[in-house]
C-alpha cells in the first residue's frame, strides 16, 4: 500500500512533464474492456440472427473474410 502511494504521488508530480506515463497508470486501472459488439447476420433462409458469443463471432467473422478473399 505505501509503495503504491507513492507511485501516485510520482506519478501525479510529473503528470506535466510525463503525461504518457500518466496515462499509462489511468488507463492500467481502468476495469473496461473494448469487446467487439454484437453481430447480426442473415442466414441462408433469409432470418435475421445476433451473434453474441465470442467463439461464434471469431467464426463469423473469419468465414466473411475468407469469403471475400478467396481468389486473391
Amino acid at each position: 500500500m505505501i509503495f503504491a502511494k507513492k507511485e501516485q504521488c510520482e506519478i501525479a508530480r510529473q503528470c506535466k512533464s510525463n503525461a504518457k506515463t500518466f496515462w499509462k497508470y489511468v488507463n492500467s486501472k481502468s476495469k473496461f474492456k473494448s469487446n467487439i459488439g454484437d453481430l447480426e447476420t442473415v442466414k441462408k433462409d433469409g432470418h435475421y440472427d445476433v451473434i453474441d458469443n465470442d467463439m461464434d463471432k471469431a467464426n463469423a467473422l473469419g468465414d466473411f473474410f475468407s469469403s471475400i478473399y478467396q481468389g486473391a
